[in-house]
């Protein structure tokens, strides 16, 4: 295990030399995350086990300005889950981007903070700290009546041991007003491959709906928001119970923040034969056994979460709820804090490292 850090580390710091030398052109600025977490999902069924994790994240990479609207990033990702001495989960950081004031283009590693804006039922929560790190192509417009974020992200290569795997889709948001937003959301997810296996798995989720948010005195601010979503599954192992290939529901969120304290908050979903592949499996129709199967599914959450900006991109994110599962009830907490620092590099002419 220390050859294999120690050679990373070796590799890293040499590629990092040379992309410091090949990017002379412009500004060099070397870019730090750091990301300290813990999250206990209490909740134990049969759509989805207890889970706890906890540990630490580090993103360093050097940010090059290689012409006006182009900038390259390269460097590491690093995850150590406290209480696993030998885990270490390492990453390469690598990627080209094209912007303009609104718009941004991503080749290599994508950006996936807030998991691309997906409600729940399309991908679960726990995917900001398990797969922070993505890799693809990915379209980012941030206009004032036109908002996304949308991508390909390829996580295995078709091999004979195994099959292709990918998830690919996007948010569009269009602000009617200046207190009312339409949504669009679609994920996509495919497992399979041509060259060696017959199997093929496609599914597929949309979300369409509307956010309402208003300033309401004592209450602070406050917002309610509603979607009907669609599932699809089109070939797959997982239909072993149900001939149904299509599924429905309808996801409700309403919050209150009084006082700008905390917010408080509540979510209703009910829904029919639904089952997205990354999505929290509490929302599906399907249990983790295949066998397990119950159409008519509720969901309900309350919780209060604390949301603190510092600095920069600083920040402290503390939540804890409760979750109504088919009569059942269980508590959750989450414990995220960000930390992100820069030290420029200065070469020639100082440009703008962020790309907007």
């Amino acid at each position: 295990m220390k050859k294999k850090i120690s050679l990373f580390f070796i590799l890293i710091a040499a590629g990092c030399w040379g992309f410091m030398n090949l990017a002379l052109a412009d500004n060099v600025t070397f870019q730090n995350n750091l990301t300290f977490y813990g999250d206990e999902e209490g909740f134990n069924g049969p759509f989805r086990s207890e889970e706890t994790l906890f540990g630490q994240q580090i993103k360093s990479s050097l940010v090059a300005l290689t012409g006006e609207r182009t900038r390259i990033d390269a460097g590491f990702f690093m995850d150590h889950t406290s209480g696993w001495d030998d885990y270490l989960d390492l990453k390469p950081i690598l990627s080209f981007a094209y912007f303009t004031p609104t718009t941004r283009l991503i080749f290599g590693t994508l950006e996936t903070q807030d998991r691309h804006g997906f409600l729940e039922p399309l991908e679960v929560t726990t995917l900001e700290i398990t797969r922070p790190v993505e890799y693809g192509v990915q379209w980012k417009e941030m206009d004032g009546w036109f908002q996304t974020d949308s991508f390909l992200n390829w996580q295995q290569l078709n091999t004979p041991g195994y099959p292709e795997i990918f998830d690919y889709g996007g948010t569009g948001q269009f602000p009617l007003s200046g207190n009312f937003t339409t949504d669009f959301q679609f994920h996509g997810y495919h497992q399979g491959g041509k060259l060696f296996y017959v199997g093929v798995v496609n599914n597929y989720a949309f979300a369409l709906g509307g956010r309402f948010h208003e300033d309401m005195g004592f209450l602070g601010p406050a917002s309610i928001s509603t979607y009907g979503l669609l599932s699809g599954n089109l070939q797959g192992p997982f239909l072993q119970v149900t001939d149904a290939q299509w599924g429905w529901g309808i996801y409700l969120r309403g919050s209150v923040s009084p006082g700008n304290i905390a917010e408080l908050y509540g979510i209703l979903w009910k829904g029919w034969n639904f089952f997205s592949w990354e999505g929290d499996a509490n929302y599906n129709s399907q249990g983790l056994d295949p066998g397990f199967y119950q159409s008519d599914r509720t969901y309900e959450e309350m919780g209060l979460r604390k949301f603190i900006v510092g600095q920069g991109e600083d920040s402290l994110d503390a939540q804890v709820w409760c979750s109504w599962i088919d009569n059942y009830l269980d508590f959750s907490g989450r414990l995220l804090a960000r930390i992100s620092f820069g030290l420029d590099v200065p070469v020639k002419e100082k440009g703008n490292p962020n790309g907007y």
